[in-house]
């Protein structure tokens, strides 16, 4: 059976929709990422406007989060909040030594994937 790939998003960003005349108004994504299944399934790690300000007990969700991270096959995409972006970046370079890693490419129309190796 073929490896499934996976592309772990940190974190879809949203904004507000709504709200006129002071009503209700509701998070929307504010960007498409669905382009991103060109790498794999993609699994959302965090809630939109979900932040951390204690360093300790994002690594530990982190690290719970990419357990099944596979570095010859899966993705991050780093979005929303760049602390806990930049937190689950540490924490595969940490634990494997390379992952692959994908960025937008507004020229192109799609994104890329690049290999990081510390």
């Amino acid at each position: 059976m073929p490896i499934k790939k996976k592309v772990f998003v940190t974190q879809i960003p949203h904004t507000r929709h709504g709200g006129h005349g002071g009503s209700e108004t509701e998070l929307v994504p504010s960007v498409n990422i669905n382009p991103a299944t060109e790498f794999g399934e993609l699994s959302v790690m965090f809630p939109p406007r979900m932040s951390f300000h204690v360093s300790r007990e994002l690594a530990d969700l982190c690290w719970d989060k990419l357990s099944d991270f596979n570095p010859e096959v899966d993705s991050i995409l780093p979005m929303g909040d760049n602390f806990i972006g930049a937190t689950c970046c540490a924490i595969l370079g940490k634990r494997f030594g390379h992952f692959f890693v994908l960025k937008w490419d507004k020229n192109l129309g799609r994104y890329l994937q690049s290999k990081v190796i510390i």
